[in-house]
């Protein structure tokens, strides 16, 4: 009986050891525990220099590490629990559950291509979530010679142009600065003028607008005509070289003066060293050199 007492025991120990090498522990009821403490790595992806890895308390949370540089990056824009950056940031207040491994995102900077295969011309100092931080200007441009375009339609024949229309001032479009034109944009596209009180219908179409919001680069229905000081944005940050000769572009800042609210603001990209700013009929752009179109959007890391 004793030698028996003695062979369970052995049996009981056994037991209990080979749990021990499978899983962290072995309890009474021979069930493992969970690891008492996590390991969290770091991925730099170029900054400098790469953090140490964290060994955290299970339940604890790890320490988000101080900023690092980038010589080849803006800024840095948080730590991502994917490789691939989609999600969040990660939340250095949540409790670490399991060993991981957090991988450093970078902004973008002027020049930089973006996936949808436009350029950033513009970074916003001091921008979080979910306030824009980069603009961007698509890769296409096209030439649109009519900013606005009137015109009555008799029994869906139309008549040719009543370009008197273009005095009327669209509201809600005269902004100027950086942060204004996508509001501008909204606000042409919106607009639907007063029938007037003969039988034909009055059309109104805004070409240029409405090719900016109907551009779909990148899988992207953000797009947007630039205001004065975002297409000067773009034209300084010389992204895309400028052409041999003239070439005038289309913005959505009207003229704010209402003796000249048929005019719109445009830029010269060509040889004018200055980029010369200057207002046009809303009907016509500067004849063979101007009319033309490059749609931009804003957008935070995550693009």
């Amino acid at each position: 009986m004793r030698k028996l007492f003695n062979l369970r025991s052995v049996v009981a120990i056994a037991t209990c050891l080979a749990t021990v090498t499978v899983s962290s522990g072995c309890d009474p009821g021979n069930e493992p525990t969970n690891e008492s403490s996590y390991t969290v790595k770091f991925v730099a992806n170029g900054g400098v220099t790469a953090p140490d890895d964290q060994t955290v308390d299970k339940g604890a949370k790890a320490t988000e590490p101080q900023a690092m540089d980038n010589p080849n990056h803006e800024d840095f824009n948080g730590w991502y629990a994917t490789a691939d950056f989609s999600g969040n940031p990660y939340d250095f207040n949540a409790t670490v559950t399991a060993n991981l491994t957090l991988y450093a995102k970078w902004g973008y900077k002027i020049g930089d291509t973006t996936p949808t295969g436009g350029k950033v011309f513009y970074v916003k100092s001091g921008a979080t979530y979910p306030a824009w931080k980069y603009l961007e200007a698509a890769p296409a441009e096209s030439k649109i010679d009519e900013w606005a375009k009137g015109y009555f339609d008799d029994n869906g024949d139309p008549d040719d142009a009543d370009l008197t229309a273009t005095w009327y001032i669209v509201e809600g479009a005269k902004g100027t600065a950086i942060g204004t034109g996508q509001a501008n944009t909204a606000a042409i596209v919106a607009t639907v003028l007063p029938l007037p009180a003969a039988a034909d219908t009055e059309k109104w179409d805004f070409p240029v607008a409405n090719y900016c919001v109907s551009y779909s680069g990148g899988g992207k229905a953000d797009w947007f005509l630039p205001s004065k000081d975002e297409l000067n944005a773009l034209y300084q940050s010389k992204v895309y070289p400028a052409s041999a000769g003239i070439k005038w572009y289309w913005t959505s800042s009207q003229h704010d003066d209402p003796n000249r609210n048929d005019n719109v603001w445009g830029q010269d990209f060509g040889t004018n060293e200055q980029g010369l700013q200057s207002e046009s009929a809303k009907q016509s752009a500067w004849g063979t050199n101007g009319g033309y179109v490059r749609p931009v959007r804003a957008f935070f890391c995550n693009h």
